[in-house]
């Protein structure tokens, strides 16, 4: 295992990491069996380590001292950047739930990202629109 000090840091270029991130998710949208589309996550998710590694490691070394104008403009440059990433990130997740090998990947990784995901888009239960047009009321004694 590497020492804090032995990481190096390299910015993630955002255009190359999105090219990279919408070929692994095509593959996983073209997928024709189970061997590709595990394929193409574990493409995805070392992307994800990539990019999060960088952003801690520039989270870390910026808090470390405000005052290093280097890591200051990295920490505004993954500020950036965070916002893009997650956006391929649920994209991601959106092309997952639809998987038509659905039921084999939450075998083989467990189903609480599929249940997590899908009651973050809105999609968890035939109910779910009944909850969020029910009317919550506060007693009269809150003030705001």
């Amino acid at each position: 295992m590497k020492k804090f000090e032995e990481y190096t840091y390299e910015r993630p270029d955002l255009d190359e990491v999105k090219v990279r991130f919408h070929d692994a998710l095509n593959l996983l949208k073209k997928a024709e069996g189970m061997s590709q589309q595990v394929e193409a996550i574990e493409k995805i998710n070392q992307i994800r380590m990539e990019v999060d590694t960088m952003e801690n490691l520039v989270y870390i070394r910026h808090s470390i001292d405000t005052n290093d104008d280097f890591y200051k403009a990295e920490q505004d440059y993954m500020d950036e950047l965070s916002p893009e990433i997650h956006g391929l990130v649920t994209e991601f997740y959106h092309v997952l739930l639809e998987s038509p090998y659905r039921k084999e990947l939450e075998k083989k990784w467990g189903g609480s990202c599929f249940h997590w995901q899908k009651a973050r888009s809105g999609r968890s239960h035939p109910r779910s629109s009944h909850f969020s047009k029910r009317r919550i009321s506060f007693p009269q004694n809150i003030q705001s």
